[in-house]
């Protein structure tokens, strides 16, 4: 009770019925308030009693007790006014809850871990050959310092839903971790609700490279990601709807595998990370014909059969550019119902929509040859 005047001092909010206050102590007995929905605001005194804190307001009958020892994350007050008497409660700002370090608490909520300045999800960032993960699991959040953090979006975060209670005790087991951040015990949608934002985005980032044939209709590799504050300590309601910006910027790339006069093989043919093909140039125009392609799964491998993919589509939309050819063709071979699928995507993004179709193949196969017909300066565009 002997720091109770000191423990006073600061803001706080306060809850009377429907009211909301603010209120703010300073050394000398000096308080004030000020109405958190309006403009009103008023001036008073506090002085530091045997058992309680008594407040007066200036020019106002209005009368407050406080009880020792003050009590920040949850004080009792009793209010004598001529429109309401009764008890209420008051909470300090910032007050540290009951359960958290001390050390923790004297830190600035700029700290947390959520509070992030920038976050920047990159396809390739950080994907070692011999991850069997296509792409990259790391989420880069930099803050207000310049210190950069990064995040595994398959390893950092509890798929658990969580539970309002069980919240309430990861935040108070919050500590200094990455980057002499504050972080809770448990990164989920509730403890780091901007964070979790960002791990679906860059998964949904994962589905979109994956859905459309190659990437070749992606803008680009890397994207910041702008996610606006959330309150951490509750987990939104299921297909709450957030507003999340997404800013293309330059992300690391993967270089092809080496093209020999237009022709290419790479990977065993039958696995995922495979791409046999050739360009072939003749009097009827320009075909880039996939003898062989697997670009299902992930990996180091078929990140950079999807690069020489890439590059392959371009060249041949090259080699008709010289030719005055404003189309070329591209065949799958004996190509199944993923090749075509997605072929027919391609045609929609770079080509002519629709112009998929069977083109015979070897007499007996299992699957027929399938074209489709893509603009040249649509494809180079990308």
């Amino acid at each position: 009770m002997a720091d109770d005047a000191q423990e006073l001092l600061g803001k706080w909010t306060v809850r009377v019925k429907d009211w909301v206050w603010e209120y703010e102590f300073s050394s000398g007995g000096k308080v004030t308030w000020n109405d958190t929905r309006s403009s009103e605001k008023g001036v008073g005194r506090w002085v530091l009693g045997l058992t309680a804190i008594n407040i007066s307001w200036t020019d106002a009958p209005t009368t407050e007790t406080w009880s020792r020892p003050v009590t920040p994350a949850k004080q009792r007050g009793q209010y004598k006014a001529t429109y309401f008497v009764g008890d209420y409660e008051a909470q300090k700002i910032n007050a540290v809850p009951a359960g958290v370090d001390p050390e923790i608490g004297k830190l600035s909520m700029d700290r947390y871990v959520d509070m992030f300045k920038e976050i920047k999800y990159d396809l390739n960032y950080k994907t070692p050959p011999t991850k069997s993960f296509g792409f990259s699991s790391i989420l880069q959040a930099t803050y207000d310092d310049g210190e950069v953090v990064e995040f595994d979006i398959d390893t950092d975060f509890s798929l658990a839903p969580p539970q309002l209670g069980e919240t309430r005790d990861i935040m108070a087991k919050a500590k200094l971790g990455r980057g002499n951040r504050i972080m809770p015990s448990v990164l989920n949608s509730a403890t780091t609700p901007r964070l979790w934002t960002a791990r679906v985005e860059a998964l949904n980032k994962q589905d979109e490279d994956a859905r459309v044939f190659m990437g070749v209709a992606i803008a680009g590799t890397a994207l910041i990601l702008s996610i606006p504050a959330m309150p951490a300590g509750m987990a939104p309601p299921p297909g709450a709807p957030r507003t999340v910006t997404r800013r293309p910027v330059q992300g690391t790339t993967v270089p092809p595998a080496p093209i020999i006069q237009n022709s290419v093989r790479f990977g065993p043919g039958n696995a995922a990370g495979s791409l046999w093909a050739r360009i072939q140039q003749t009097s009827a125009g320009v075909v880039y014909i996939v003898e062989m392609i697997f670009l299902q799964g992930k990996g180091a491998g078929v990140a950079t059969a999807r690069a020489t993919h890439r590059e392959m589509i371009r060249r041949a939309a090259l080699a008709a550019k010289t030719s005055g050819q404003p189309t070329f063709k591209m065949v799958g071979k004996q190509a199944g119902p993923n090749f075509v699928r997605h072929a027919d995507q391609l045609a929609k993004e770079v080509g002519v929509a629709g112009s998929g179709k069977a083109s015979g193949g070897i007499s007996g196969a299992m699957n027929p040859d399938y074209t489709v017909v893509l603009d040249v300066a649509k494809t180079l565009a990308q």
